[in-house]
């Protein structure tokens, strides 16, 4: 993988194409609605593509019943079953997938002092690094990124954890705040 390769170049290029089809979603008004790891695929060609619809929202479908609540941490931790569809579901998984990805390409290390060395199946954040930021090893070191958007983007996924799932901002308004 890229970041075992130290590639931050190969995976900075990867966070901007998470952007752009995140931003392609938001144009068409969707919302796929369990973004993590397992549900985006990378062509041999590098591009992505997201596979496992199972919780999609187009506007005809707002308001409706979730049926599905994603995967923990990627979901923000007021989506649960009752949740009802919308076209904002996206909002803070798309942020945490970008954030780990600026954070991996500024360090790829953290790779494997955090998901490898822990033996985790997720990307990067775990529930507890947002339970407990002052505690937690990874938040210690994205404080002292070399890429101070990676400070940011890690302290305001923080407070979006912590803050109302209505109060997510879309991943084009997350970067540029």
């Amino acid at each position: 993988n890229k970041c075992e390769q130290g590639d931050g170049r190969a995976i900075l290029s990867m966070s901007d194409r998470w952007q752009e089809l995140v931003s392609q979603l938001h144009s068409l008004e969707i919302s796929h609605g369990d973004l993590q790891h397992g549900n985006v695929m990378v062509t041999p060609n590098e591009q992505l593509k997201l596979v496992d619809y199972d919780c999609m929202c187009v506007p005809k479908l707002v308001g409706r019943k979730n049926m599905e609540t994603g995967v923990v941490p990627y979901q923000h931790p007021e989506r649960n079953g009752e949740t009802r569809l919308s076209l904002d579901l996206d909002n803070f998984s798309s942020n945490f997938i970008f954030t780990a990805l600026r954070a991996l390409a500024a360090e790829p290390g953290l790779w494997g002092k955090h998901v490898v060395q822990r033996n985790y199946d997720k990307i990067l954040f775990h529930r507890e690094d947002f339970d407990a930021p002052g505690q937690s090893g990874l938040f210690r070191d994205l404080k002292h990124s070399p890429d101070s958007e990676v400070q940011r983007f890690a302290n305001d996924l923080s407070d979006h954890w912590n803050g109302s799932f209505q109060d997510v901002p879309p991943l084009n308004l997350f970067v540029w705040s």
